[in-house]
């Protein structure tokens, strides 16, 4: 039982920091699609 909920966090930290990642990615080329409008 302990196994399967330490996985389960791990699935969720994984998750959580790609989802960060995406959301800077995107942030990023907003940023960059602002500048190239200007």
């Amino acid at each position: 039982m302990w196994y399967k909920i330490r996985t389960l966090i791990e699935i969720i930290v994984t998750l959580g920091t790609i989802i960060l990642a995406i959301e800077k990615f995107i942030r990023l080329i907003k940023f960059n699609f602002k500048i190239r409008s200007l």
